[in-house]
């Protein structure tokens, strides 16, 4: 009953507010999308026991997304998205229950309602300021600098809703970031792994836009995150402070073609650094690895009765996978990730900026390595070496 009072208090809240306070605007949208997923795991070595393991599901996910922004005062405002903190806001119908402070009504569970960004900023002329938990525009290099291991099918947009804690300052065409984040991750010693806490992760990062000419843009993007673990040894004694380190750069392209087409290109680089001694090993998302990604995309504004967006990834991992030598670090092994997404948006109705579409897509992911142990599912008994996924949706959607 506590969650159901909270929601209702919120929803006359908004009626109230919107009546009441002309600085105060709402917009949203919900979706549902029903989607064919299929997941192939391969083992390519010879006489292997279980060459191949395939799974096939269909199930429905549902969405729904309220921004509230009010213009305070002398060019200071407030923002906030209300929403789920799943993976890209999504519910899966009938599995709601393992939301955390998901609760039940009848026969139908429901995910909670939470603050996915909440910032105060301020914005005059070309200066631009923002404290709190702020959205930021996705890109590949995002993906590629928070989930080397798999930078590709937008994880950054996916697990982390591109959005991050810390500030934002731009000024023209030069934007900058610094974010702060806490994770628990694994180190290792002599094999065996054991969880540290990485507090005040922070993160630096700055993107500047160049147009040599109206039809053209150029970005330049550099990232860095800096952490500090206190490692501990299974008998609970320190092992000293470990520095990991994470350099991501690259560029960014937009071309546009014509009036109703536009490409998009991007390539970019991403290395790890970790200072430890020889027989320590610290692997999490910032592990030791080296990503090389590439981007290519074109979207068509009218193509039939619709607009059509197609776009590859790329990326090349060279993985250091632990082992129980002193020169674990001179040894790498080479795997590849490559993704093919294509989308065909229809829009039904349209009125200002209220409209309603239907977005039928494809995305198919391919992870192949040459050594069982770079599988894709990896730290687990599972030895396959080749993984691939194919999801086939069609994503109802309102925007308000």
């Amino acid at each position: 009953m506590t969650m159901l009072r909270e929601k209702v208090f919120l929803f006359l809240f908004l009626i109230f507010a919107s009546k009441t306070t002309a600085h105060i605007y709402f917009s949203g949208d919900a979706a549902v999308r029903p989607r064919l997923d299929v997941k192939t795991y391969q083992d390519k070595s010879e006489g292997a026991a279980i060459p191949e393991k395939r799974s096939i599901d269909g199930y429905y996910l549902y969405r729904a997304r309220i921004n509230i922004k009010a213009d305070i005062a002398d060019g200071f405002f407030f923002q906030t998205r209300l929403s789920t903190n799943n993976i890209a806001n999504w519910n899966k119908m009938g599995e709601e229950s393992y939301l955390f402070s998901s609760k039940s009504h009848g026969t139908s569970p429901s995910g909670p309602v939470d603050f996915l960004q909440l910032y105060i900023g301020y914005k005059k002329n070309k200066l631009e300021f923002s404290l709190g938990k702020l959205p930021i525009r996705h890109n590949v290099l995002l993906d590629t600098h928070h989930y080397p291991d798999h930078p590709l099918d937008l994880p950054y947009l996916l697990i982390s809703n591109q959005s991050f804690t810390g500030t934002k300052l731009s000024y023209a065409n030069l934007e900058t970031f610094a974010a702060i984040g806490t994770a628990t991750v694994p180190t290792y010693y002599e094999g065996e792994g054991i969880n540290a806490t990485v507090n005040d992760q922070l993160t630096f990062g700055f993107n500047y836009k160049i147009q040599p000419n109206k039809t053209l843009a150029l970005v330049p993007t550099g990232i860095v995150t800096l952490s500090a673990v206190d490692e501990i040894d299974r008998q609970n004694r320190p092992r000293g402070l470990r520095s990991p380190a994470r350099i991501t750069t690259g560029l960014l392209m937009e071309q546009k073609i014509g009036k109703r087409a536009r490409m998009d290109l991007a390539a970019g680089y991403s290395m790890a650094q970790v200072n430890q001694n020889a027989d320590d090993f610290y692997l999490d998302n910032h592990q030791k690895s080296d990503v090389l990604v590439g981007h290519a995309g074109i979207l068509i504004k009218e193509l039939g009765v619709g607009a059509f967006k197609i776009f590859a990834q790329y990326a090349q991992i060279r993985g250091y996978p632990w082992s129980g030598t002193d020169n674990r670090f001179e040894t790498s092994r080479y795997y590849a990730v490559s993704y093919l997404h294509a989308q065909y948006t229809v829009t039904l109705a349209k009125k200002d900026h209220r409209t309603v579409t239907v977005k039928p897509t494809f995305r198919y992911l391919l992870h192949s390595s040459s050594d069982d142990e770079l599988g894709y599912v990896r730290g687990t008994e599972n030895t396959f070496d080749w993984y691939n996924r194919i999801k086939a949706e069609l994503t109802y959607n309102v925007t308000f």
